[in-house]
């Protein structure tokens, strides 16, 4: 932090940003451009008093804008100067560890809340590690299994986004499958449901053996590569098919709804 001085006498320093706190409270903060994130959100855990736990530093804190978008080295700068709004937030591996611990209650009432943080965050991929570590996959497989409304368009949104990544969801297994083809041929589950449930399978789809980048384990020439331990490439039409053949009134549903005006769902399941 800086000024310059004018007669002898140092000028104001001007604030730069607002910073909300974890308290909710919101502060005038001069951010200096040339400290890195890290450096900035040290000054601010230590100039706004915030409570550490006996195992925290600052490290376990970040930046996000209001639109959750993370404060990086690469874009803090562009934020200062637009003097962006900012919130000084858990750091995406403790916010990861937190979700993943929430998803295990359940009964939680503001489980809608955890899966709608969860769906953006887990496309960030300090996050999604951390997640996934904490075993947080077989908690949200659970919850799709279990949700309903809002609650489970959440959730497959968060699958669908974790997908993205080309690790992580591999042990993904029948039952799931066969849950998300029962998601899609229920009559009654709404367009933001079905969404999300449609991209889960068109990925499932495209994660075939023969479409591995990398290389496979050799095979008969009857039978498709064998992916290697962990590849998410271990899919196909044929697991996804295996599935849909076991739910009843599965194409009439999706036939059904291809002739809706809801583009975008045809959108999905034609590509």
């Amino acid at each position: 932090m800086s000024g310059h001085t004018t007669n002898g006498s140092r000028a104001p320093l001007v604030p730069t940003n607002n910073v909300t706190t974890l308290a909710g409270v919101t502060v005038r903060a001069r951010i200096d451009p040339a400290l890195t994130v890290e450096d900035v959100v040290k000054q601010l855990v230590i100039q706004l008093g915030v409570s550490l736990e006996p195992d925290e530093t600052p490290l376990h804190y970040a930046l996000r804008d209001d639109a959750d978008e993370l404060v990086t080295n690469e874009n803090l700068r562009r934020k200062i100067k637009n003097k962006v709004n900012l919130k000084l937030v858990n750091a995406p591996a403790k916010e990861a560890r937190e979700i993943a611990e929430k998803l295990r209650n359940r009964q939680d009432r503001n489980m809608r809340y955890t899966l709608y943080s969860l769906q953006k965050f887990i496309r960030e991929e300090q996050f999604a590690n951390e997640f996934l570590k904490y075993g947080g996959l077989a908690e949200l497989v659970a919850a799709i299994d279990e949700a309903t409304g809002n609650t489970l368009a959440y959730a497959l949104t968060a699958m669908q986004n974790l997908m993205e990544l080309q690790y992580g969801w591999s042990t993904l297994d029948s039952a799931f499958i066969l849950r998300v083809v029962q998601i899609l041929s229920s009559p009654q589950s709404p367009i933001n449901v079905c969404r999300p449930a449609t991209a889960i399978l068109k990925k499932l789809v495209e994660a075939d053996p023969m479409s591995a980048a990398g290389p496979a384990i050799a095979s008969s020439s009857r039978n498709p590569p064998v992916p290697p331990p962990g590849s998410v490439y271990r899919f196909g039409f044929g697991v996804v098919f295996e599935q849909m053949r076991k739910e009843r009134g599965f194409l009439e549903t999706v036939v059904n709804r291809l002739g809706s005006a809801e583009m975008v769902m045809a959108q999905y399941r034609c590509a």
